[in-house]
């Protein structure tokens, strides 16, 4: 994977995520969930990485229906260490000022390795897929950019939790880092998987 400035390719899945929310209200989830073996592709990126348990395999089990035999489902998920060391700095910030919110929400650490990810699909009802780790960073060229970082990604979610007071201290702590420690990039690993439905004896006639 190839380093990135901070306006672009790894928030790319931002707007992904912005296409997807208008795909669905264009097509609402139950009209393609009726079209069973009807997509030669279908892709999912960083969303199983949003969802709890035991909404990831019931996801992965809505989805693989979809595609037809000869078709092909490809996952990706954040891999270990997301956006660190920034990241450790965050959650320090956030205990310091709510200790109930620490960590509270990162639900890609559970598949954030090939076996977890690999483990969801076979729960999901998928038995071969090929699962690859790829390293990856993230360039942080300002303080600035690492809270855009942090506004972009699931740690939005926690951050929109804070009070004024809270929030101020969280944003201050993370930018006196950034300045301090004189980091200007973040890892970006990720974990993808691609799963081709085998064709049928019956379909290839």
């Amino acid at each position: 994977m190839q380093q990135s400035s901070a306006s672009d390719s790894l928030w790319a899945h931002v707007c992904l995520t912005c296409a997807a929310a208008l795909e669905r209200r264009l097509c609402p989830r139950p009209r393609w969930l009726g079209h069973k073996g009807s997509f030669w592709a279908s892709t999912s990126r960083q969303t199983y990485s949003n969802l709890r348990e035991p909404r990831r395999p019931a996801a992965i089990r809505a989805l693989w229906p979809a595609v037809r035999p000869g078709g092909k489902l490809a996952v990706t998920t954040w891999g270990p260490r997301f956006l660190e060391p920034a990241t450790t700095a965050f959650w320090n910030a956030v205990r310091e000022v709510r200790p109930d919110l620490y960590k509270g929400f990162n639900p890609w650490d559970r598949i954030s390795d090939p076996a977890s990810l690999r483990a969801l699909l076979r729960e999901g009802g998928i038995e071969r897929a090929e699962v690859v780790a790829e390293a990856g960073t993230h360039l942080i060229p300002s303080a600035g950019a690492w809270w855009s970082a942090v506004l972009g990604s699931g740690y939005r979610g926690t951050v929109d939790q804070l009070d004024a007071a809270a929030l101020k201290h969280v944003y201050e702590a993370n930018m006196s880092y950034i300045q301090a420690s004189g980091i200007s990039s973040v890892e970006a690993n990720v974990i993808y998987a691609i799963a081709q439905k085998q064709v049928s004896n019956i379909a290839r006639r």
